[in-house]
């Protein structure tokens, strides 16, 4: 059972700690500060200051962890949201200055209401957008038209307006009010909840091309990033069950004194650990980086969707009932028409067996559209390697 006055209580906490200051630097309380104009205030123009720092401590309520679960954009670096989800499709969100007008479109392409609206429609697969301004949130979803082309709407009856709310709230008058239902739509429909990996595979089979974000190199690095860590996890335990006396373990040495003169790495105490972890780093990279060539060959159509949408449905499901890892196998062996390496029977040529893992990292790329990636993909996955 949720208790939403809990949680609405928290977020008056956040917001009426003493942070507010008038142009002459005098504290002032919550209230005060929402009814001044901009140049009144001590920090004009508050986005960064004050508005984004009160925003984040909200999303820590909703169990938001930044570069976790939601990829925070930090510095001016293009047209893109100040967040967005990073393990769901679930939102893109904009913090402005307080009482920035965020309601209406404007005359202005750079307003708040078109910049969201650009975002939707850019990277599209995000179900909502959001703006905040420290006196509200407004809220906006993207729909598909019967065309194929991507209108955004936004939610006028489900604005959630933080000081209506603490006036409410201090007059014992919240309990059936218009905000308070507002309130626990917001916090049913936008609470971070991990997923299960029954829901994974649920999400994978259903997932559909216009359901898929366009990624910059900023979301794909944060995607990369966390899938890398747990393949070099997966890699280490098996190179651990290697048998002393096998062939997985001489070849593996055998890679290591390459790797050793490659890197001009001399042999002491430290020099088989250090090499060890390049080799695992380096066979990480080769596991992620042939399912993601999958995924690219799927989403330009030059082979069947084995990964997601519904071949993945298809073959996972009854009469078929494939595994993940025939599944997987299956979709190699289509791409070696295009990329021959993918039986190549390196030392490099790990699986993940941990089918856990697996799954989570089919569900990562599953949500990334590959047929639109406007960067050098292949050769940004390189340098994050470097």
């Amino acid at each position: 059972m949720i208790n939403y006055k809990k949680i609405l209580e928290d977020i008056f906490k956040i917001v009426q700690q003493d942070r507010y200051r008038d142009k002459n630097n005098k504290r002032i309380s919550f209230k005060e500060y929402c009814s001044l104009k901009d140049y009144q205030r001590h920090h004009p123009g508050d986005e960064d200051i004050i508005v984004t720092p009160v925003l984040l401590r909200i999303l820590e309520i909703l169990d938001y962890k930044s570069s976790i679960n939601i990829l925070q954009q930090v510095g001016e670096k293009g047209d893109k949201p100040d967040f967005r989800t990073l393990k769901t499709n679930l939102f893109v969100l904009d913090a402005k200055s307080t009482n920035a007008i965020i309601s209406h479109k404007g005359n202005s392409l750079k307003s708040p209401y078109n910049q969201i609206s650009r975002y939707l429609i850019n990277l599209k697969g995000y179900r909502y957008g959001m703006l905040f301004n420290l006196v509200k949130f407004e809220f906006f979803q993207r729909i598909y038209e019967t065309d194929g082309t991507i209108k955004v709407e936004i939610l006028k009856d489900k604005t959630l307006n933080l000081l209506k709310l603490l006036e409410l709230f201090e007059r014992n008058e919240i309990d059936d009010s218009k905000e308070f239902e507002n309130f626990k739509w917001f916090v049913d429909t936008f609470s971070y909840r991990e997923i299960s990996k029954d829901e994974f595979v649920t999400i994978i089979k259903n997932r559909k091309p216009e359901e898929l974000i366009v990624p910059d190199k900023d979301f794909l690095r944060e995607i990369v990033y966390n899938l890398i860590n747990k393949i070099r996890r997966e890699v280490k335990r098996q190179i651990n069950d290697f048998d002393e006396d096998s062939d997985e373990m001489l070849r593996l040495r055998h890679e290591l004194k390459n790797i050793a003169a490659e890197l001009n790495i001399a042999a002491d105490e430290d020099f088989h650990s250090i090499v060890l972890d390049e080799f695992i780093k380096q066979a990480s990279y080769v596991v992620l980086l042939k399912l993601v060539l999958i995924r690219i060959l799927e989403d330009n159509n030059l082979i069947e969707k084995n990964l997601y949408n519904g071949g993945f449905k298809k073959k996972i499901e009854p009469p078929v009932s494939s595994t993940l890892h025939k599944i997987l196998y299956d979709a190699k062996y289509q791409a070696s028409n295009f990329y021959p390496y993918f039986y190549d029977g390196t030392p490099f040529d790990f699986q993940i067996e941990d089918e856990d893992l697996f799954i989570e990292v089919l569900f990562e790329l599953s949500k990334i559209n590959f047929a639109e990636i406007d960067f050098d993909l292949i050769g940004d996955l390189y340098e994050h390697y470097l």
